[in-house]
């Protein structure tokens, strides 16, 4: 319970815990109603109250804009011009003391959205199981971090685990020896401490296989929406490419058959020409009546065209040609090229330009068939090209949507590069001070450290020179591995990665993971485990950074080089602490 000024106004605040049994016997803490204020983005505004702020702003000569029950930009100056004339605080909300010199009340236009104070003698049975659960305040206090599985608890099982373990290791069930317990016995306290930051883990493991369970089912949902496409894509393809083919089966066929009518054509004269040639050896008047017609025909067109040409066409009495006379002529003329052609033809065979007719139209036809065939390949590898394109498509839009390895919660992004920048920073560059026991170092990595990297990557052992031609990448990779891996810095809170990974750097990982786990109360084995990163996640940051600072410098003091480095290290640890202070990420306060 608070109270107190701000910006001249009065302000109160009162906080509820859930699970905890206040004493029947002390008088409540009264606790006032909320008081009206209205201004932009405030809760428990009624659209019909703000138009009358606006109405009671429009009277008085203060222009809100338009009177729609929206408490918007043109509201907010009205009240800011309204406050200045009127000597008030400026603010631009509309408050009870504005509200009254503007001559309006909330009180009667506001509705009371909170008008009743729980009875803080029954939160404990708030939630869950509803059974009276007095250890759980113990807990909190120990542990405030439960507060968020708590509220998360709508069965009751958390609350359970958690009041069974506090009975259990005080080996009492009333709240009050129980707190005695644990207040005249630090052992008790820790043992608790780590007992809970165990339940704390194991239900937050319980969170993420849930949400894993749930990402997975998703992934595969949307494997078998992939596969659905895959395999429509593919009957599209299929279904084409089936099209094509029987297009070019069709054609060839069809070129085929022309060619064989060709084929026959020419086999039709090869064939004529040698059944004469069988007849003529024969002999027999078969064999002659090729010779006599091809004689008749050849000396009567020579005559005719001979007569024409020395005679001319017949004329008659009048002085004229006979009527008709061309006409038969040309008749006669036209049936004797045609015979004598024929004649040729069968004697001599085709004309060379013939021959070569034929063979240029075959091979047109040969042409058109192989472009035909090249047109439907070429028409198949598009449409194959497409369906490729089209199910990578598919497969990177499902890689993209739902990737295999889907996050339950959104990733946290690794403190690695901040820390590490500190940490060189502290460490500086080469130095082989002859009184520093670590010997050549470079950027904080002594020639012992080196050479065991080196050698685990096959390498000959590190010289003086190495350590002085390291470089800072490499000098990165070292830490990370050696060091910020090995502390399991990646699952701490911010702040408290960057204190336990330096004093990592200076005084060893195993130092500085019992430090941590002194820090946080668990069991100090120099080895960081789940158990340790739930203690830590249940503290508060501040306070586990400000305790390994205090036991960072103890440390430091029961060494004996503490008069020689003391002041360097003491200036270092303050600096890392102001550094981790400035990573922890503030509470949200709802």
């Amino acid at each position: 319970m608070k109270a107190g000024k701000v910006a001249g106004r009065t302000w109160h605040a009162g906080i509820l815990l859930p699970e905890i049994a206040y004493d029947g016997t002390v008088r409540p803490v009264d606790v006032s109603g909320p008081s009206h204020l209205f201004a932009p983005n405030a809760p428990n505004m009624s659209s019909s109250t703000v138009s009358g702020i606006q109405e009671a702003l429009k009277a008085k000569g203060f222009d809100p804009g338009k009177i729609d029950g929206e408490f918007g930009q043109k509201t907010m100056e009205a009240v800011v011009a309204f406050q200045q004339a009127q000597g008030l605080v400026v603010d631009g909300e509309m408050g009870d003391e504005t509200a009254k010199q503007l001559g309006i009340d909330l009180a009667a236009l506001a509705p009371i959205v909170a008008n009743a104070i729980p009875n803080i003698a029954n939160v404990s049975n708030l939630g869950g199981s509803g059974t009276m659960l007095p250890l759980i305040p113990i807990a909190l206090q120990l542990l405030p971090g439960l507060v968020n599985l708590i509220a998360g608890d709508k069965t009751g099982p958390v609350k359970d685990a958690i009041n069974k373990a506090v009975s259990d290791i005080t080996g009492t069930t009333d709240s009050t020896a129980a707190r005695l317990k644990i207040d005249t016995d630090p052992s008790v306290a820790a043992q608790l401490q780590l007992k809970l930051a165990e339940i704390a883990a194991a239900e937050a493991e319980k969170i993420r296989q849930a949400h894993l369970a749930e990402a997975e089912a998703q992934r595969k949902q949307d494997e078998q929406k992939t596969q659905a496409q895959l395999a429509f894509f593919k009957s599209q393809q299929e279904e084409q490419l089936a099209k094509l083919k029987i297009q070019q089966d069709e054609e060839t066929e069809r070129r085929n058959d022309e060619f064989e009518r060709f084929k026959a054509s020419l086999q039709d004269v090869d064939t004529a020409r040698q059944r004469f040639y069988d007849a003529s050896k024969s002999g027999g008047p078969a064999a002659r009546a090729p010779i006599w017609i091809s004689l008749i025909v050849t000396l009567g067109f020579f005559i005719i065209f001979y007569y024409l040409m020395i005679f001319g066409v017949p004329i008659g009495k009048d002085g004229k040609p006979i009527d008709g006379t061309y006409q038969l002529i040309n008749l006669t003329l036209g049936a004797l090229v045609a015979a004598f052609t024929t004649v040729v033809s069968f004697w001599l065979g085709s004309s060379q330009g013939s021959r070569l007719k034929d063979a240029a139209t075959a091979d047109i036809q040969l042409a058109q068939s192989q472009r035909m065939s090249e047109t439907i390949k070429s028409q198949a590898s598009m449409i194959k090209e497409t369906q490729s394109i089209n199910l990578d498509a598919v497969r990177q839009s499902s890689a993209v949507a739902n990737p295999a390895n889907i996050q339950p919660a959104a990733v946290k992004r690794s403190n690695f590069p901040k820390c590490v920048d500190i940490v060189l920073a502290k460490e500086g560059g080469f130095s082989n001070d002859p009184n520093d026991p670590g010997g050549a170092t470079n950027f904080g990595i002594t020639q012992k450290t080196l050479s065991a990297w080196l050698e685990d990557r096959g390498q000959s052992a590190a010289a003086i020179d190495d350590v002085k031609k390291l470089t800072r990448d490499t000098a990165c990779e070292i830490y990370r591995t050696n060091y910020w891996n090995k502390l399991r810095c990646e699952d701490l809170p911010p702040g408290v990665d960057l204190v336990t990974f330096d004093f990592g750097v200076n005084a060893g990982p195993g130092r500085s993971a019992k430090l941590l786990q002194k820090a946080v109360g668990a069991a100090d084995d120099g080895s960081v485990g789940d158990a340790t990163i739930a203690a830590a996640r249940a503290k508060s940051p501040q306070e586990v950074v400000r305790k390994m600072s205090e036991l960072r410098l103890d440390y430091y003091r029961s060494l004996s080089g503490f008069a020689t480095y003391g002041h360097g290290w003491s200036n270092r640890t303050t600096d890392v602490e102001k550094a981790a202070m400035a990573m922890i990420e503030p509470v949200a306060v709802s």
